[in-house]
């Protein structure tokens, strides 16, 4: 069983790191309150939108195909155009305004701006609108943490330069002062002084650098865009004239919603892991300006949400001049809690923490649990492969040895929804998707559908007589498809029950000792790539 270790029994001034660190969190909670309610808005605007065309479609089409690739491909009307350049005059941010404005200029390069281009172009308004705010809220908050970081690390440079005899130190100056007839306050009032003249803030241009600094590739202000800038493309593939008169209002309000849901699952990763790299980061600017030849030491907290990472580092020491994150300093993965503090001899009373804001002394609301998996669904989109091919494989080899469909021992026989999700898989991810053969002798052979991208992959369309649209049947499901390959694809299309609640149940799943084997598990809705998850 995994130890766990409460903060009671941590040192003072690992004590003090966690529970500055956590503090952070909670300021980081009210940041992702702001952040979710940007988004919050531009989903419900999106979702306006969308059913004021609905409403259009219906009244001028009566819902014949025809009419309705008619009606979408008209030129719009002035009026409609003319609310395009309304969004991009209300938006006070520069970089917004002119992404907008590159975005109506290709637009009118066009002959003629169509009402699908309009729901496209509003998408991808609102899309972006939701970055300043997220910018904004998240530098707010790691301006603030980067500071107080910034004078923690100094407070450890005292009491680290203090440490040897500085309780013999501070014995003399009780006894030095009762001879005298002085209290003992005003004894330790002269070290706190001194304490406080030593500590200095780190100066705005500094902050601004922290923060803005590079670390694994980007910084905070690159990853909300580049979040913002996936989720426009994204919201914008989903007005197609094919999804716009075949796809419901229900349905189309659930992919709208689960769009939002994916960025603002990102976001909340990105505020948390961002706070918990300035918090440390700052503290070790503190570090190198007077301690730079010292050591620190990675502390976790462990508990049942401690990765198996950060257990590995904890307690171990490093050398302040080789930190580095990612590798030997925190974060050292997507929502970390650990942090870190200077190595020396504690002191009974550490005076260098007296001039100091004294943090909560409990812990706020726990984190959210690390997840056991991740999703992976936006890694492959940026990493589309060339090509968009499907074949139909009349053969496959096994250890060598090569098995071909002869009608009898080797067979071919895929549906049609599995021909539907080969094609979205190349369609979304490139590449090539090979429909097997299933080979019966010798028996007990795994036969999976696909060979993806050179991983095989078994597909499962359960049908709602045999699911009863429950999660743990869903769960039954994935065992079922295990039989043949630890990379799992469910279409859910013909499944009743709430995407929201599969989702929510990804923790469940993969947490399964049942199901420990599932690697991989793509979600798809008909012809809708609804996530990709990876066990870590």
């Amino acid at each position: 069983m995994k130890k766990k270790v409460k903060i009671d029994d941590l040192g003072y001034w690992e004590r003090r790191a966690v529970l500055e660190e956590a503090t952070v969190q909670k300021s980081a909670t009210h940041t992702s309150k702001v952040v979710n309610a940007a988004y919050n808005g531009a989903q419900q605007s999106l979702y306006d939108e969308y059913i004021k065309l609905l409403k259009r479609m219906r009244q001028r089409t009566g819902w014949d195909n025809d009419k309705i690739s008619e009606f979408l491909q008209q030129r719009a009307n002035p009026d409609e155009i003319a609310e395009l350049a309304k969004m991009r005059d209300r938006t006070t941010n520069k970089l917004v305004k002119s992404k907008i404005q590159a975005r109506l200029n290709a637009e009118a390069l066009k002959h003629r701006i169509n009402r699908l281009d309009i729901i496209k172009t509003k998408a991808f308004i609102m899309a972006q609108e939701t970055a300043p705010v997220h910018r904004s809220a998240l530098e707010e908050l790691l301006t603030g943490t980067v500071k107080e970081a910034y004078l923690s690390g100094q407070g450890e440079v005292i009491a680290a330069q203090n440490a040897d005899g500085a309780s013999r130190n501070l014995n003399e100056l009780t006894k030095s002062s009762q001879a005298l007839g002085k209290t003992k306050s005003e004894a330790y009032q002269k070290e706190v002084e001194s304490v406080k003249n030593r500590l200095k803030e780190l100066p705005q241009k500094e902050v601004k650098q922290a923060i803005e600094k590079n670390w694994l590739g980007s910084n905070y202000s690159k990853r909300i865009w580049g979040n913002t800038d996936r989720l426009a493309e994204r919201l914008e593939k989903l007005f197609t004239m094919k999804e716009l008169s075949s796809m419901s209002e229900r349905d189309m309000r659930k992919v709208i919603e689960y769009e939002f849901q994916v960025s603002r699952g990102i976001a909340e990763r990105l505020i948390r892991t961002e706070a918990n790299h300035q918090y440390n980061y700052g503290k070790l600017l503190g570090w190198r300006e007077n301690f730079s030849d010292g050591q620190y030491k990675l502390v976790a907290i462990l508990d049942s949400r401690t990765s198996q990472i950060c257990r590995d580092h904890n307690g171990k020491k490093y050398d302040v001049k080789t930190a580095e994150v990612g590798e030997n300093f925190p974060p050292l993965h997507p929502w970390c809690r650990s942090t870190v503090v200077l190595v020396f001899d504690e002191i009974a009373t550490p005076v260098a923490s007296i001039s100091l804001p004294e943090p909560q002394q409990s812990l706020p609301t726990p984190m959210p649990r690390p997840k056991p998996y991740e999703s992976v669904k936006d890694e492959w989109l940026v990493n589309k492969k060339e090509g968009a091919e499907v074949v139909e494989s009349m053969s496959r080899t096994i250890d060598e040895k090569i098995y071909t469909v002869d009608g009898s021992d080797v067979t071919f026989s895929h549906d049609e929804f599995e021909h539907k999700v080969a094609h979205v898989l190349v369609d979304n991810f490139g590449g090539r998707v090979e429909l097997l053969p299933e080979i019966h002798n010798p028996k007990y052979t795994k036969n999976p559908d696909y060979l993806f991208n050179g991983e095989l992959f078994e597909l499962k369309t359960p049908k709602p007589k045999n699911n009863g649209g429950s999660v743990e049947n869903f769960k039954q499901v994935i065992k079922r498809a295990l039989k043949q390959t630890p990379k799992v694809i469910i279409n859910i299309e013909k499944y009743e029950i709430d995407v929201e609640e599969i989702l929510n149940s990804m923790g469940r799943i993969f947490n399964s000792p049942d199901i420990k084997d599932l690697d991989t598990l793509i979600i798809v809705n008909d012809k809708t790539i609804i996530d990709i998850f990876k066990r870590k």
